[in-house]
């Protein structure tokens, strides 16, 4: 809350540049869109070029691919 008031003032209307200056807001907001994401939860693609997944497999053009965002936005590999 004391990082949200000391970018914000009672005398002037803030813009977006302030907002953006609001790190913190911006961790909270973004934190909370992992958590509960706005997006499906299931996203489904289809490959455009050929894709190397870091060295383990390629995707060719064509495949369908399907992210579990749920499982990846609450993988402990990534979040902890």
């Amino acid at each position: 809350r004391d990082h949200i008031n000391s970018h914000l003032s009672k005398d002037t209307i803030d813009n977006y540049d302030t907002v953006k200056g609001m790190k913190y807001l911006d961790w909270f907001i973004r934190e909370t869109l992992r958590m509960y994401p706005i997006t499906p939860i299931v996203i489904n693609r289809e490959c455009s070029e050929e894709i190397n997944v870091q060295g383990l497999c390629c995707i060719s053009p064509g495949t369908k691919v399907t992210l579990d965002m749920y499982s990846l936005h609450y993988d402990n590999d990534l979040w902890g």
